[in-house]
C-alpha cells in the first residue's frame, strides 16, 4: 500500500494540508468563554459520581439495618 501510494493519497484527504502551521503555530488565547462548557461538563460529571455515591451508601446503609426473612 505504501509503494502504490494509497497511503500518503489517503493522508492527504483525511489530513489538512495546514497540518504543519498548526503544530508550529498553536493558538495561544483562550477565553474563558472557550472552556465553559467543559468545566461545566466536568462539574455535572463529578456532581452525578458524588449523587451515585450517596445513594449507594444510603442503599448499604438500609440493607445492613434490614435481615433477610429466612
Amino acid at each position: 500500500m505504501r509503494r502504490s501510494g494509497i497511503l500518503k493519497r489517503l493522508l492527504d484527504i483525511t489530513w489538512p494540508s495546514s497540518r504543519y502551521e498548526i503544530v508550529e503555530k498553536p493558538p495561544i488565547f483562550v477565553s474563558v468563554d472557550m472552556i465553559t462548557n467543559l468545566l461545566s461538563l466536568l462539574a455535572s460529571g463529578m456532581t452525578a459520581a458524588v449523587v451515585c455515591l450517596i445513594l449507594e451508601l444510603v442503599a448499604g446503609k438500609m440493607r445492613q439495618s434490614y435481615p433477610p426473612n429466612n
